[in-house]
């Protein structure tokens, strides 16, 4: 989603939808929904012919990020250390 925004080609994919809508995309601990945290949470919002907002969060899951998930997604530990938790910036959300 990242790179739609930064190559511009986001508008040519706004303009096919005629409702608001939201991407989120989320990048977890685990891919065991029961136990995942989440690490980074994305958020792109649009309207028909308008690109509303873009908010990107790193998060501390409070737990150890695996190295099969740090593999994937290449966020560490260090990474999120001071970062907030979920619930400090749920409001945002």
């Amino acid at each position: 989603m990242t790179e739609l925004i930064k190559n511009n080609n986001i508008n040519s994919l706004i303009k096919k939808f005629e409702k608001s809508f939201a991407f989120i995309d989320l990048e977890t601990t685990s891919a065991d929904s029961n136990e995942a945290k989440i690490v980074e949470l994305t958020i792109f919002k649009v309207s028909p012919s308008l690109f509303e907002s873009y908010h990107s969060f790193r998060l501390n899951p409070c737990v150890h990020i695996p190295e099969e998930a740090s593999n994937i997604n290449g966020i560490f530990d260090k990474d999120v250390q001071n970062c907030p938790k979920f619930e400090e910036i749920s409001s945002e959300v």
